[in-house]
């Protein structure tokens, strides 16, 4: 199995945030004796990101992303997940309720 991971954010690339994710899942992985054939760090921009997601979907078996996921306007995961994957983003009620039920009152 083909497994890569995409680590997203502008402050892994300028030194402002040390990269501990690909360490802690390379570790967690080769405990259940898989290993990660490649590990790319990007910036947070659409493009770039949805352009990564597409190549490592032709070439991958999974693809795990780290980063990119608050609530800033420079996380562009899951918006960069919905080009690559020519789909389009919707709210849904039914889920959100169910997360709400399961987090609120954390």
């Amino acid at each position: 199995m083909r497994i890569e991971l995409l680590n997203i954010g502008d402050e892994l690339l300028d030194g402002t945030i040390v990269d501990t994710n690909s360490t802690w899942l390379a570790d967690a992985l080769h405990g259940k004796g898989l290993s990660i054939a490649r590990a790319t760090r990007l910036p947070d921009r659409l493009d770039v990101i949805a352009d990564e997601l597409r190549a490592i979907a032709a070439r991958a078996d999974v693809c795990i992303t780290t980063g990119g996921l608050g609530p800033t306007t420079d996380d562009l995961t899951v918006d960069a997940l919905a080009v690559a994957a020519g789909a389009e983003l919707r709210f849904d009620e039914a889920v959100w309720q169910q997360i709400v039920a399961l987090y609120g009152e954390r």
